[in-house]
């Protein structure tokens, strides 16, 4: 059944020209952002992801989500997820006994 759920996100985001990888129940989706309409895409993809996780009742972790710009470029890229602003990080460390979950990859065309 779950896969269910994730084969329709999958669909979902693919729609927005979004990629998707899955891992348990941790999502990440990869974008790249070279101008602003990019940008617009990545907020509506993000928009649509979490209509989606509403309507079926599952909670996302905001607190765990980031946007990382694997790019030498600084981006402005803004993105939220029930008023709550992603962060822009551009490394990610793990630390003995913590996991590192990236929401949302970006990455910035040079």
């Amino acid at each position: 059944m779950f896969l269910a759920f994730l084969n329709e996100l999958a669909e979902i985001l693919a729609n927005f020209g979004i990629k998707v990888k899955f891992f348990a129940d941790d999502v990440k989706v990869y974008a790249r952002i070279i101008n602003d309409v990019d940008r617009l895409v990545l907020r509506e993809a993000v928009d649509a992801l979490y209509s989606w996780a509403k309507d079926w009742q599952l909670s996302i972790s905001v607190e765990k989500c980031c946007l990382l710009n694997i790019s030498q470029r600084v981006t402005d890229v803004s993105v939220s997820i029930d008023s709550t602003v992603l962060p822009v990080v551009n490394s990610c460390r793990v630390r003995p006994g913590h996991y590192c979950h990236i929401g949302f990859v970006t990455v910035i065309s040079c």
